[in-house]
């Protein structure tokens, strides 16, 4: 969805046919935005079947007033309750107040997304809980930021932190960290671009896992 407040743009890569990495954006009541990005374990049809069933299941749940946290300790309950392989995902949701400029989430052992600010300032959003599908009494915590005009999100999967160059060496979370930080000046599409072109230079033109990048930058 278009909305004045947040400008929004993704990247998304499969490593085949198929894959098991999952973003979704959409709008919700009371001025708010739902997102979130997922990442299954393993590749192919198994883990493209389960993001099929997590967007059933947390776009139900989310037209609830239900906060992230107990919308993912929901999900994690269902999961378990109807798994029938022994898959599970990491999972970051959010909601965003497009008239507070507040951010609600929980971060069910997602790679932390990283908050670069107008002023500066970079943070990451940690964890809130473990990942979704492996034990059912688990509940997930919420946390909430104030972010302001000019501030950007990014969210990302591992296939981009966890990218490998011929010597076998990581690009890491922190060197992500410090693209993302210099990039802040350019337009949004142009500095998505920069980072997504940076992490696949570094691995030689292709990644060896599922891919997604999802930034936000408030107007």
């Amino acid at each position: 969805p278009k909305v004045e407040a947040c400008e929004t743009a993704v990247r998304w890569q499969p490593k085949g046919r198929l894959g098991g990495d999952y973003y979704d954006v959409f709008l919700l009541e009371g001025g708010r935005l739902g997102f979130c990005v997922a990442d299954a374990s393993g590749k192919g049809l198994p883990a493209a079947l389960l993001m099929s069933n997590l967007q059933a299941g947390l776009r139900s749940l989310a037209d609830t007033s239900a906060g992230p946290a107990e919308t993912v300790t929901r999900l994690n309950r269902l999961f378990c309750a109807n798994r029938l392989t022994n898959k599970f995902f990491t999972l970051f949701y959010g909601v965003l107040d497009l008239g507070r400029f507040e951010l609600t989430y929980s971060n069910a052992g997602h790679p932390p997304p990283v908050v670069r600010g107008q002023d500066g300032a970079v943070s990451t959003l940690k964890g809130t809980g473990g990942l979704v599908g492996c034990f059912p009494d688990w509940t997930y915590k919420q946390e909430a930021v104030r972010l302001g005009a000019g501030d950007r999100v990014w969210l990302y999967t591992d296939g981009l932190s966890e990218a490998r160059d011929a010597a076998g060496s990581e690009f890491g979370p922190a060197r992500l960290e410090k693209l993302m930080d210099e990039v802040h000046a350019a337009p949004l599409a142009e500095a998505q671009e920069r980072v997504w072109r940076a992490v696949l230079d570094f691995c030689g033109g292709s990644f060896d896992d599922d891919a997604t990048l999802l930034t936000f930058h408030l107007v």
